[in-house]
């Protein structure tokens, strides 16, 4: 068997708390995201002409989308209405990422390793830039 190779005398060790919590974290947000996107999906199958009828008024303009509202989507959701839990699941499936960006940081400015604060924290601003222009459309 082939041992693994050196490492540089100035390479930090892996954090373990970084290794260990990540995991937790992708996999913890994509299945809350994916129990929210399917309850929302099984509850659109329980109303299929609800939904077609929705659609086609919205295609053929005589319906324009609300205004969005997350406060109004979270209390949909609450409500157990499919639209809300759609975005409420999609809204983690976002944050999930965002979430494991978050911790490297706290992980780094423990660590004080400042290049590496500077980038996470560079891609937090980006992240939150987009997200407000996303929404500003």
């Amino acid at each position: 068997m082939s041992e693994p190779a050196p490492r540089p005398a100035d390479a930090h060790p892996e954090d373990p708390t970084l290794r260990r919590i990540t995991p937790v974290i992708l996999r913890g947000g994509l299945i809350v995201a994916m129990a929210f996107v399917g309850a929302g999906l099984v509850r659109y199958v329980g109303r299929p002409t609800e939904f077609a009828t929705q659609w086609r008024l919205l295609v053929t303009g005589a319906r324009h989308p609300p205004a969005f509202s997350w406060r109004a989507e979270v209390e949909a959701a609450l409500r157990l209405e499919p639209r809300g839990l759609v975005l409420l699941g999609l809204a983690v499936l976002t944050a999930t990422p965002l979430a494991r960006v978050l911790l490297c940081a706290i992980t780094f400015a423990r660590a004080r390793d400042r290049t590496f604060v500077l980038l996470t924290g560079t891609v937090i601003v980006l992240l939150s830039v987009a997200i407000v222009l996303g929404r500003i459309g």
